[in-house]
């Protein structure tokens, strides 16, 4: 039996979390439907990928009211952590939660190379 698209795509978060300091991360599709999640014990990752999806679609109707092209990432940041989501193909969004202090640029590198990788899957 082969391996299902699904799966390819939990080795892909998987990957993205061993190789930076991400706590968690997600491919939602871009209407904010959860395709995957890792780790799989994140509570309320629905819902989670409903807000995410519509904070996004935010950001880019703004850049698109302004003649500024489309969203290519949205970065939040609290006093305890950053958020970033980031374009992974015309149907998805690849969701990543990292401490506040991490190394960010790292995380936006492999996150791209995540974002490839699911965009070709999809």
């Amino acid at each position: 039996m082969g391996v299902t698209t699904t799966e390819m795509i939990g080795s892909i978060l998987g990957e993205l979390t061993r190789n930076c300091e991400v706590d968690a991360c997600a491919v939602i599709s871009r209407d904010g439907l959860l395709v995957r999640v890792n780790p799989q014990s994140i509570l309320q990752a629905e819902t989670f990928a409903a807000m995410t999806a519509t904070m996004f679609g935010a950001a880019d109707a703004m850049m698109s009211s302004f003649e500024l092209g489309s969203t290519s990432r949205v970065i939040c940041e609290s006093n305890l952590a950053r958020l970033v989501v980031s374009h992974s193909g015309h149907r998805s969004l690849l969701i990543a939660m990292a401490p506040k202090n991490s190394n960010l640029g790292l995380v936006l590198i492999e996150m791209d190379k995540a974002a490839k990788k699911v965009e070709a899957l999809l």
